[in-house]
């Protein structure tokens, strides 16, 4: 989400500065920006931009925006050192401005969707829906001298520093298994799973659903070198 707005600010603030007609200006600048971040970033088909301000050309005086949105169907993202694709995303940034060679964005929040393929790749187990908003994991569990695979489900909380997922309330699918786990068990079972995004970048909520885990996330006071 991150770069998605390093590369379109690069452009609508220091490169159009020879056009007259306002309105065709901003849609230039916004065909290029999409343009760019379809390159840099390797995404199927060319993400949408809106640029907010008006008049826009007011910009090239200012050096800055008010704001600035991208949409896309799908963008490769790491996340804990995982390449996923997270889909549906849509980024706002606020207050966008350049000082030097500095890009500076006051505030930037971002949605998309993580499937449960990558949040199983990530977590590291065999993941899914749970329903009613939880989710569903595989897990292989020693009790005793014997060993079991089982299935748990578990509510997802982020953590304070929204740098993981806790699962809590921990219960066992007794279909298909004979372990009998205590709920401590359980609890150490399932453990919490991360999600590092870059830096500067945090998430604030999650929603399972049946089609994958939406994620909002944010950061304040980014600021970047062009080059």
């Amino acid at each position: 989400m991150r770069r998605l707005v390093t590369f379109g600010i690069v452009l609508v603030v220091v490169g159009l500065g020879g056009w007259a007609a306002d309105n065709w200006a901003r849609g230039r600048a916004e065909d290029q920006v999409a343009a760019v971040i379809q390159t840099r970033l390797g995404v199927g088909q060319k993400p949408e931009v809106t640029i907010g301000g008006f008049p826009f050309s007011l910009s090239f005086l200012t050096r800055a925006v008010p704001s600035a949105r991208i949409s896309a169907g799908s963008v490769p993202l790491t996340v804990s050192g995982k390449g996923v694709h997270v889909t549906g995303v849509l980024v706002d940034a606020e207050r966008i401005s350049l000082e030097g060679d500095q890009v500076r964005l006051a505030r930037v929040t971002g949605t998309g969707v993580l499937s449960y393929g990558d949040l199983a790749l990530i977590s590291g187990v065999p993941t899914s829906s749970g329903g009613d908003g939880r989710l569903r994991l595989n897990y292989t569990a020693r009790v005793g001298s014997q060993q079991f695979t089982l299935w748990v489900t578990a509510a997802p909380r982020l953590s304070e520093d929204g740098s993981s997922i806790e699962l809590t309330a921990v219960r066992l699918e007794q279909e298909g298994t004979s372990a009998r786990l205590s709920q401590a068990q359980l609890d150490r079972l399932a453990k919490p799973i991360p999600l590092k995004l870059p830096a500067g970048v945090r998430l604030t909520a999650l929603t399972p659903s049946e089609g994958g885990v939406a994620l909002a996330a944010m950061a304040t006071g980014l600021s970047f070198t062009l080059s």
